[in-house]
């Protein structure tokens, strides 16, 4: 059987603890709000250097007539990274209407093309670059240009 002596102490210890606990309290809403606070500026200052993320064409025409004898000028693309120029990561690829690659659309005679750009990837060395890249991965713009007769 517990002594009045051993009640004292219990109930000296549970006022105590709730004293802590009273205390603490506050300071565990502090840190949720400071942690609430920082997660909160983190994703903002993501956005606002990602927002201009992506593949770019510099000529941002879709599809390009040319009458035989012109000549087309590749403009390129450029890539945006987590706010870091990658353009070195864009390739781009001429098919002809066979699906063939080649190295430019001839001109001489009617023919259809397509510009491909994309992203590779793999290339990449950059850590933020490698870790915001997987979206861009088989992300693809396409340019078609058509060669009619003059």
């Amino acid at each position: 059987m517990a002594t009045a002596k051993d009640k004292t102490v219990k109930r000296t210890v549970k006022k105590e603890v709730e004293k802590t606990v009273r205390k603490n309290k506050g300071g565990a809403i502090a840190v949720l709000f400071a942690f609430l606070f920082f997660a909160a500026a983190g994703f903002l200052t993501a956005m606002l250097i990602t927002k201009n993320d992506g593949l770019k064409l510099y000529d941002d025409r879709k599809s390009v007539s040319l009458k035989t004898g012109e000549i087309y000028e590749e403009k390129g693309a450029s890539l945006t990274v987590f706010g870091k120029d990658v353009s070195s990561l864009v390739t781009i690829t001429v098919y002809d209407e066979d699906g063939n690659a080649v190295q430019s659309p001839d001109t001489s005679a009617q023919a259809e093309y397509s510009v491909v750009y994309s992203v590779d990837a793999e290339k990449a060395t950059d850590f933020f670059v490698k870790l915001f890249i997987g979206k861009y991965k088989n992300y693809k713009q396409v340019r078609q240009i058509t060669v009619t007769e003059a």
